[in-house]
This record gives structure tokens, sequence and C-alpha cells, in this order.
């Protein structure tokens, strides 16, 4: 997935970097993995794709600690003023996916833009849920 997402940026003329560290997907479901990295990439893709600069940028980290992975993506974004975009506000589905992921395994999810960068991120209870 991160391959294929990586060469739309290449053909975007956007700058991306990954350092993915999970050794366990634990109880997620593959699908629900994917698709958290997904919608955060098509997020701050279409992002990037909308700025006019050449310094578009996209940083996806994502670890894994103590019962719990956290995906960090972080995005060159327009606008300077500090401001949380909650998922009712959005204009498409991704955030939406991605606010349900975080609320199935306990987890949590946030949206926020400042001084030019745009940071996502989610993080997931991966140990048995009862």
């Amino acid at each position: 997935l991160l391959f294929e997402k990586e060469k739309i940026c290449v053909k975007e003329g956007i700058d991306l970097e990954c350092d993915i560290t999970i050794y366990d997907t634990g109880c997620i479901s593959k699908n629900h993995l994917c698709s958290i990295f997904s919608n955060l990439m098509d997020n701050a893709i279409n992002e990037c794709k909308s700025l006019n600069e050449a310094d578009k940028k996209i940083k996806v980290t994502a670890a894994q600690k103590n019962g719990f992975i956290s995906v960090r993506c972080e995005n060159t974004a327009k606008g300077d003023k500090h401001r949380i975009i909650r998922p009712s506000e959005s204009k498409g589905y991704g955030m939406k996916i991605l606010q349900d992921i975080a609320n199935r395994y306990k987890g949590r999810y946030k949206c926020e833009i400042n001084e030019g960068k745009c940071l996502s991120e989610i993080t997931v209870n991966i140990l048995k849920q009862e």
C-alpha cells in the first residue's frame, strides 16, 4: 500500500518519508490497518496536491508500544492559524472512517493544522477486546 502511495507522491512532486515499526498487529484486522494508512495518506496527498509551492512533504511514522499502535502523518498544508479539524467537518469519508476505527479499537483520532502543517494521528488498542 505504501509503495503505491509513494508512486503517487513521486508523480505529484511530494517528498515522502516513512518510518514504520510495527511487529505485531494484535487484534486489529489487516483491512482496518490498511484503511488507516490509506486514509491518512490520501488526505495528506490531497492536501499537498492543492499547494502551489515546491515544498510538498509528507512524513508517516508508526510505532507499537504497550498494546497500542500509533500512526502519525504530518504534511505541509494551507493555513497558518491553529485549528482542529473534526470528522464531521470533512468533505469526504476518510476522517469519519479513521474516527470509526479509533472508536472500534478503544483508541483516539485527531487532526489539526498549525503553522502550515497538518498533523493527523490515530492510536488503536491492539489487545484483545472484551
